[in-house]
């Protein structure tokens, strides 16, 4: 008995000896996968206590055996699932993620959450408008024709066409200066006419379901047009904002995969949607209506995440009276807040007219020449004359060819002082060391002074 004993502990010495050579050969790779050395160690601690090892308690040497060989099969499980993890991530942030991405403002990543938000509600609400849209045409109905049904979608096709090219002539510059604005305009639109859409079957008559599809169709395009240009004004702040140098077309590119990633998944979800209530128009309804008020709101958030750095008309003005009024001019976050979301259609700003022909400064009710009102004006700026308006409404102002985007701006600000009478009282008034002043707390601020979006006229003097 005795020397069996002594061989079974010669055996158990052996077995240790093996189990801390094997030890040390896992520390070595670890060691060499230094990647992966903090999660190595937990994951060994996590088989040791499910293998029985707690603070040197004895083991069979069947359970020693077993152990030795599960810190290696584990750390190959763990870098098996470690690698592919890696790999996904960087083709994620090769398709949807810009280049030099630490360089984007902090807005950015705000403003694409909840982009990718509304963009889902919008795709599946478009599923159910199509399954609609189908049914209006014919499908299922034994006396609706292949011909009937394609000369229905060429007048809602081409209805889109000629209401997306009109908007863009009325629109002009305004969408790129009121972006944010026009962004929840068109997002109204895309709902009036998904709705339009929805509701086309459930009117008698191809006649009006043709007219309603139509309507709706427009009420698209026009959302197509408004929503294209203020993305764009978007995707250049992103780019200005940047603390890197990014490409604004790869900025554009990646939004673009976004919104199709988007799309895929708005679509499967909507395509389960359809299946699940078919049957029902007025699940339908309830369905569309709750999508369509989570839109909204999320839209509103879009707007809201954007801390825009250039100045438009409704932000110069905000801008330039709390400068009045704290001595230091706002940063874009705290201005931010206090914008409208209305239509600039429904805001209340001075009405200066920027870019206006020179006999627009010439009161001609008493008599003067064009010497005259010049010499009213008074040179206090280099490139631009400003002036109230003979009928009292509003202030004209003429931008000198060559004026740069500051220079534009000094002429927007000489007529917010010129309009307000309060100001005016208070003789405040527009020069040269004011301007100074004023434009260095704004760039101080952060604003971008060399992007114009006040929109003026296009007349231009020489003097």
């Amino acid at each position: 008995m005795a020397p069996r004993t002594r061989t079974s502990s010669s055996s158990m010495k052996r077995g240790r000896t093996k189990n801390l050579d094997e030890l040390d050969d896992v520390d070595a790779l670890n060691d060499r996968s230094g990647q992966v050395q903090e999660w190595f160690e937990g994951s060994l601690q996590v088989c040791m206590d499910r293998s029985g090892i707690h603070h040197g308690h004895a083991m069979s040497t069947s359970s020693r055996r077993r152990t030795t060989t599960t810190p290696d099969k584990y750390l190959s499980l763990l870098i098996s699932f470690v690698v592919p993890f890696r790999i996904v991530r960087r083709l994620f942030q090769t398709a949807f993620i810009p280049a030099n991405a630490e360089g984007l403002p902090p807005d950015y990543l705000h403003f694409q959450a909840w982009d990718t938000a509304q963009a889902l509600c919008s795709y599946i609400r478009g599923c159910l408008t199509t399954a609609a849209l189908l049914k209006g045409a014919g499908v299922g109905d034994s006396t609706a024709t292949a011909a009937g049904a394609a000369l229905q979608w060429a007048a809602r096709d081409a209805s889109a066409h000629v209401g997306g090219i009109t908007f863009a002539m009325w629109g002009g510059s305004q969408l790129g200066a009121d972006s944010k604005q026009w962004r929840l305009a068109a997002d109204f639109m895309n709902n009036l006419g998904l709705a339009l859409e929805l509701a086309s079957p459930l009117l008698r008559g191809p006649y009006t379901f043709l007219a309603v599809a139509c309507a709706g169709s427009l009420c698209r395009a026009i959302c197509g047009a408004a929503a294209g240009a203020s993305r764009a004004a978007f995707t250049a702040h992103f780019a200005t904002s940047a603390s890197s140098s990014l490409d604004p077309a790869d900025i554009a590119v990646k939004e673009g995969t976004q919104e199709t990633a988007a799309s895929l998944i708005g679509l499967a979800a909507g395509s389960l949607l359809v299946r699940c209530i078919s049957h029902s128009i007025r699940l339908q309804w309830i369905c569309f209506l709750t999508l369509t008020a989570a839109h909204m709101w999320l839209n509103t958030r879009v707007v809201l995440s954007l801390r825009l750095r250039n100045l438009n008309r409704e932000r110069a003005t905000l801008a330039l009276r709390h400068f009045l009024a704290e001595g230091v001019a706002p940063t874009p976050a705290e201005l931010s807040s206090r914008e409208s979301l209305m239509p600039i259609w429904r805001r209340r700003l001075p009405h200066v007219e920027l870019g206006t022909p020179l006999r627009a400064i010439v009161h001609d009710i008493n008599g003067e020449t064009l010497g005259d009102a010049i010499a009213r004006c008074g040179r206090v700026a280099e490139n631009h004359l400003a002036r109230k308006r003979a009928d009292g409404r509003g202030v004209a102002v003429v931008i000198r060819r060559g004026a740069g985007a500051q220079d534009t701006l000094a002429a927007y600000t000489h007529g917010i002082l010129l309009s307000d009478n309060d100001l005016r009282e208070r003789n405040i008034a527009f020069t040269p060391a004011f301007w100074d002043e004023y434009s260095n707390s704004l760039i101080a601020a952060g604003w971008n002074l060399n992007a114009s979006t006040l929109a003026p006229g296009a007349w231009r003097a020489d003097w």
